[in-house]
């Protein structure tokens, strides 16, 4: 009974802090919609912590996370045991550049953030689920902020969008690591945004002088305005600083996902480039590339070796997608590009039916990315560095889905882990297939 009460109190304690303005800080929706979006993440998150708490116990990583977390608790009053459990070992720690030791510290911070948590939820993985759900569902707020900046006409609705998508739902809102990482995602995404000085085709930093526009003659109702890139001026009198939060979670992301960090970083400096020192978005296109290229090629033998690591595993509920490869080739690794995009993108195929409850994932993906190619076609055919910040994170999240393709040979662990950069694609796809479509307007909702 204690526990129902604590649940139902922190329940109604979050939604306060959230939806109040006058309490917590104004949200980028309406409290009606937020409210929505977070009930939907709730529910969601709790029906999945009761399948992996009652109905497949013992055999998922939300309940071994949980079960360390509990386990630490026994051995908070030895400091050198609770250590040696929390963290990874003195042997682990000069294996910094391979994929276990960056495994295993991802688990270790989720079983430290669940032995927080249950010293106040004593040990009822509901009120965890609950409270983590509040927790990521920042990373939710911050990216409904990045595209109420970037696209601020649209109607509330759509901004729900890149949330729902089904895949995306089950593996990022319950009690697990990939909902934490993407809200790190999320919130590094916007705060960068608002350093560049909010570039946007519909931001306030769009330009800074009093760019041409094309004739009315020569360019359809429905299309933007056009501005030249050599009008285009960098932003920063409207950026603002990154503070130490910024930092934390870019530190705290990289000790989950360290190839995150890396591949976002050329991204990062391209941005810089263009939107604050006024560089030209066609070379700086070109260094991208180039420093992206280097650093997934650069390595490819650790992804070999974590290929490898997934088909060691012990339990395998569905036959691999490729076979057995622990050796890097260059050549072989080129020739394996077609094939690794494609499982990326489309797989598992939905005549793939050994793969059973997972050909819906395939479908939802190709659909995504059917999307994607649909919104670049129907474009402006000049754009400037107006779109330069869009496309950005569609390249990074290709560069990902790509990496994934390389790396991850289970059906299971590749539907969940490329889920992670469904909102992006939608919402940078969507949200400019819209405006390019003359679609922006408000609706009174």
């Amino acid at each position: 009974m204690a526990s129902i009460g604590l649940f139902v109190i922190i329940l109604c304690t979050g939604f306060i802090l959230l939806l109040i303005p006058s309490i917590g800080r104004k949200q980028p929706l309406p409290a009606v919609w937020m409210t929505v979006l977070l009930g939907i993440k709730i529910i969601v998150a709790l029906s999945q912590s009761y399948l992996y708490f009652k109905v497949y116990p013992a055999t998922t990583d939300a309940y071994g996370w949980f079960d360390q977390s509990r386990q630490l608790a026994f051995l908070v009053h030895t400091p050198r045991e609770f250590y040696h459990y929390a963290l990874p070992g003195a042997d682990g720690w000069s294996d910094l550049f391979h994929y276990n030791f960056w495994n295993n510290l991802k688990q270790n911070i989720l079983v430290l953030i669940l032995y927080g948590m249950n010293t106040i939820t004593f040990h009822n993985p509901y009120t965890d689920t609950l409270i983590y759900s509040f927790l990521t569902f920042m990373g939710w707020i911050s990216l409904i902020r990045l595209l109420k900046g970037l696209y601020p006409h649209s109607p509330n609705w759509v901004y729900c969008l890149p949330f729902l998508s089904p895949t995306f739902l089950f593996f990022y809102s319950g009690l697990h690591a990939d909902g934490l990482v993407f809200a790190l995602l999320a919130y590094l995404a916007y705060k960068i945004w608002a350093w560049l000085g909010r570039p946007g085709a519909d931001g306030p930093g769009k330009a800074h002088s009093d760019p041409p526009i094309v004739p009315e003659s020569r360019a359809r109702p429905s299309d933007p305005p056009t501005v030249p890139e050599s009008h285009m001026t960098p932003l920063h009198p409207s950026a603002s600083r990154l503070n130490l939060g910024f930092f934390l979670s870019a530190a705290l992301l990289f000790c989950m996902k360290p190839y995150l960090i890396l591949l976002i970083a050329p991204l990062v400096t391209g941005w810089w480039l263009v939107y604050r020192k006024g560089y030209p978005t066609g070379k700086t296109w070109w260094f991208i590339f180039i420093l992206s290229l280097g650093l997934f090629i650069g390595s490819g033998p650790e992804q070999m070796a974590q290929k490898q690591a997934y088909l060691n595993l012990h339990e395998i509920h569905s036959p691999p997608m490729d076979p057995p490869n622990p050796l890097f080739h260059f050549w072989s690794y080129l020739a394996g590009f077609p094939q690794a995009l494609w499982k990326g993108i489309g797989r598992p195929a939905f005549w793939e039916t050994v793969y059973g409850k997972y050909l819906f994932c395939g479908v939802e993906s190709i659909c995504l990315w059917i999307l994607v190619v649909i919104a670049l076609l129907y474009r402006p055919k000049s754009q400037g560095s107006l779109y330069f910040f869009e496309k950005g994170w569609l390249y990074f999240c290709l560069l990902n889905i790509l990496l994934i393709g390389y790396t991850i040979p289970l059906a299971g662990g590749l539907v969940r882990y490329r889920a992670l950069f469904y909102p992006f694609i939608l919402a940078f796809s969507l949200f400019p297939l819209m405006r390019n479509m003359g679609l922006r307007r408000k609706m009174p909702i």
